[in-house]
């Protein structure tokens, strides 16, 4: 385990810079407003932000100046479901989930902002607090791949986590979900969740999932049930099939994502995870 800490600590400290950080920084609103000052009400005020409490103290109208604070609050859900742990490349997808983690938290620690990480699959099993520091890196990373290695066997339910995210998670947190499942029915908490906080989903994929290569009769196991059986590769309307249904799938996540209204950037395993980010980041920037 230490070993995978120390690769993707110097993965993470030889790529987010003080420019891969800004571009983190400046991709995503501030965690919100606060009360800057008070003072007394003049006409053409909203009276929504009449302090009504300081008004009836002193006699007078009162109201409430705000400003938005920079500080960002990162929070990182990464799921540790069995299908997470497929992998035909040199990475599997609970790797490539691992690094994506490490740099988004490492963005935060360099940024002088709060971070913390989730664990989930048909529940959720670990929820760090937000705090800042080196040490709260590490830590998190340690319970991220212990999630990993301990191989949780139940299918991921997103659902439910964004029930309990919304009610232990305040809001304008910037949120990131690390996943390769996202059925329908998990639309209306997506959609809550992003009018709640900054969310982005990061789809994390096996090149093999979306298509099958010619190789004749292989072993197969689905990682979420456990049950096993042969596939023939070397028919072509067995890999047909098996395409028509990936795509299908695949454009249920999509949709799911749409209608959430929220950002979605998928992420294979073979690629540079820290170029995609950044360029994710510019984009960002660049609409905001």
């Amino acid at each position: 385990m230490s070993k995978q800490i120390r690769q993707v600590d110097v993965y993470s400290k030889r790529l987010v810079g003080s420019s891969f950080a800004g571009n983190y920084k400046s991709s995503f609103k501030g965690q919100g407003i606060e009360v800057a000052d008070l003072r007394p009400y003049v006409p053409g005020d909203d009276m929504r932000s009449v302090d009504w409490r300081t008004t009836a103290r002193k006699g007078d109208l009162y109201v409430r100046e705000y400003h938005e604070t920079r500080e960002l609050t990162t929070l990182v859900m990464v799921d540790v479901s069995p299908s997470m742990q497929f992998g035909s490349a040199a990475r599997t997808k609970a790797e490539t989930a691992v690094t994506l983690a490490g740099i988004l938290m490492y963005s935060a620690l360099k940024t002088n902002d709060r971070f913390a990480s989730m664990v989930y699959a048909d529940q959720v099993y670990q929820l760090l607090p937000f705090q800042k520091g080196e040490g709260h890196w590490y830590r998190s990373m340690k319970s991220l791949i212990e999630a990993y290695d301990r191989g949780y066997e139940k299918p991921s339910n997103p659902t439910d986590m964004l029930a309990e995210v919304l009610l232990r998670v305040p809001a304008h947190a910037i949120c990131f979900l690390i996943t390769d499942e996202l059925p329908s029915q998990a639309v209306r908490n997506l959609r809550m969740a992003g009018r709640k906080y900054d969310l982005v989903v990061l789809n994390v994929f096996d090149p093999l999932e979306r298509e099958l290569p010619e190789f004749g009769v292989v072993a197969v196991e689905q990682m979420e049930t456990g049950e096993r059986g042969l596939i023939d590769l070397g028919n072509k309307k067995v890999r047909e099939a098996y395409g028509q249904a990936r795509e299908g799938k695949y454009a249920q996540f999509v949709e799911t994502v749409r209608q959430a209204q929220i950002d979605q950037l998928d992420v294979s395993v073979e690629d540079d995870v820290a170029s995609l980010l950044l360029q994710f980041f510019q984009l960002r920037q660049r609409r905001n």
